[in-house]
């Protein structure tokens, strides 16, 4: 019997097209943390909900108010109790605390600075200069206003270099030189990045100008030392991966540089859309060694053209491996409502950092949907790291007939025999496309086993897979199992209580199985379908360790034309 290993060597995500490679689409996986294997990626609970917090922008750890601590900036300053960043936060209350920070802050000369619509505020030895660029304080010369742009922050070379529109600032702690580079008129600095002898700027093409660039400066030229068009309007991000800068585009292309210019090394699933990256935030980038963690929001879910072909365009972070290339759907914040996994569509997003292991190993600033699309809510959040629950999955790339047609008889998997007896393994396939789902709905929850539609869809029976994107219970994958006038869904397993809306995705998808037994590690589901292609769909439901999944192995018999 002819048989089929999945993967043949490795596993292999972000591929181009539904196809190449083994992994098409996932949610919350990790293919890091146990070489060879799948098991489910980060979960991330909330630490800090504030009335006046907005999307959290920026983190920094300083003593700039005589403790030290890790601060958050999203229009108001949060700081935690401490060193450990999943201490108790509270919202700052040292007199002349910002109230409008934006944009980001930065720690320089033990000093916290942040950065406001139109000028830069100063947190030394526990006292607020609130304003501090404009102000004239003792033995500095006064700063002329800030245009109304993004304020962002580098140092290079020992001094503070600000963005500013199309010039760049800069504080040796002195004297502040206006401007200390200027670019063209046509361009708004969005970042900066210090890699090696350069500080590296971000321009977006403004009004005309149809291409951004990176501007290379050595701070000691009087103007910038080279410029590299970049492919796209904007790059939305830069950070070095062994000390050689990468960027991500607008179109979502990850691209390095190789000395002359930008060389696209992998893209986010947008690109083949056409459709362009909402958001990432130039703090949203946490990189540690070769792996880059990234925190998107696509936002295309209201879009022209949004709908059957962008399966793949989830909220979250997403990890790039810049070894073997794989590029997938890591991990995502929950509501903080306490009934939800992971968020897959975010209101907005923020700032990514790496912490300490034990200590929630990252903070993350997202604002994610409560009630779909009615309540958002701006939080702080950290990774729960290996211990708790969690659920991802993944569906494998088409595999492909060689004749035109195959008998696709069976698919066996093995794995580490799972933990706990809670944890599961589901599997399902397709053999045919459909020509109506994936279909999004926003649906009202009834039960813990039903949902409503807010518009009726015949397209939608028994059988189907429900993805919960954004509001209650967000982050699960459940299966329909019945349904009445075409609006009241019911569905397996049960979820947890809630009652206002959510935002759902249904697939084409049919369960052969789940594993369940902690006595086995390999387990056969019967498919029997006879066609042109087969794609496997694999849920694993317990912690980050396990479920582990080792390999697939399809048997099959061609069938002659």
């Amino acid at each position: 019997m002819p048989r089929l290993q999945i993967p043949q060597t490795r596993w292999v995500a972000g591929a181009p097209g539904d196809r190449t490679g083994n992994i098409w689409h996932s949610k919350q996986i990790d293919l890091e943390k146990i070489p060879g294997s799948i098991v489910s990626g980060e979960s991330f609970s909330s630490l800090f909900q504030d009335a006046d917090l907005t999307t959290s922008v920026a983190f920094v750890r300083t003593a700039a108010d005589n403790t030290d601590r890790w601060w958050a900036l999203g229009a108001v300053m949060a700081k935690s109790t401490n060193t450990d960043p999943e201490s108790s936060w509270a919202q700052d209350a040292v007199a002349s605390s910002p109230t409008d920070a934006e944009s980001d802050m930065i720690e320089f000369r033990d000093t916290l600075i942040t950065s406001s619509d139109t000028d830069l505020d100063e947190l030394s030895a526990g006292t607020w200069t609130n304003p501090w660029w404009s102000s004239t304080a003792s033995g500095d010369p006064a700063g002329a206003a800030l245009r109304a742009a993004p304020h962002r922050f580098a140092i290079h070379a020992g001094v503070l270099l600000i963005t500013d529109g199309f010039e760049i600032q800069s504080w040796d702690n002195v004297t502040r030189t206006q401007p200390a580079l200027s670019l063209p008129r046509d361009i708004e600095a969005r970042w900066i990045r210090s890699v090696g002898d350069f500080a590296y700027i971000g321009g977006a093409a403004i009004g005309d100008r149809q291409e951004g660039a990176v501007f290379a400066w050595d701070r000691a030229s009087s103007s910038y030392n080279a410029v590299y068009p970049i492919g796209d309007r904007e790059a939305l991000c830069g950070f070095a991966v062994r000390g050689v800068l990468h960027i991500i585009t607008k179109r979502g292309e990850i691209k390095r540089f190789n000395g002359q210019g930008f060389t696209t090394l992998q893209q986010f699933p947008n690109l083949e859309l056409g459709m362009d990256i909402a958001d990432i935030h130039p703090n949203g980038v946490a990189v540690d060694g070769h792996l880059v963690d990234v925190l998107v929001r696509f936002g295309a879910s209201t879009g022209t053209g949004f709908g059957i072909d962008t399966t793949r365009l989830i909220d979250g972070i997403w990890r790039w491996n810049s070894e073997t290339n794989n590029l997938y759907h890591w991990a995502s914040v929950v509501s903080g409502a306490g009934n939800d996994t992971a968020q897959l569509e975010l209101s907005a997003v923020g700032a990514l950092v790496r912490t300490q292991p034990t200590q929630g190993r990252y903070l993350v600033g997202a604002t994610a949907f409560q009630s779909y699309t009615g309540t958002t809510s701006a939080r702080i959040f950290s990774s729960d790291e290996s211990g708790s629950t969690s659920r991802g999955w993944f569906i494998t790339a088409k595999i492909p007939s060689q004749n035109i047609q195959r008998f696709w008889r069976q698919l066996q998997l093995q794995f580490r025999r799972l933990r706990a007896s809670t944890h599961v393994i589901r599997v399902a396939y397709r053999v045919r496309d459909d020509l109506n789902l994936p279909v999004y709905k926003t649906v009202t929850w009834v039960s813990t086993s039903r949902f409503d539609l807010a518009a009726a869809d015949a397209n939608v029976v028994a059988g189907n897979f429900v993805e919960v994107l954004a509001g209650p219970n967000a982050g699960a994958l459940v299966e329909v199992t019945s349904k009445a006038s075409d609006t009241q869904i019911t569905f397996n397993p049960t979820l947890n209580t809630a009652s206002t809306d959510a935002r759902v995705r249904f697939l084409p998808f049919v369960e052969i199985g789940t594993v369940t037994s902690q006595a086995i590690q390999s387990e056969i589901f019967r498919v029997a379908a006879r066609s042109p292609f087969v794609q496997f769909l694999v849920e694993l439901r317990g912690t980050q360790v396990s479920p582990e999944l080792q390999r697939m192995v399809a048997d099959y018999q061609d069938v002659k034309v």
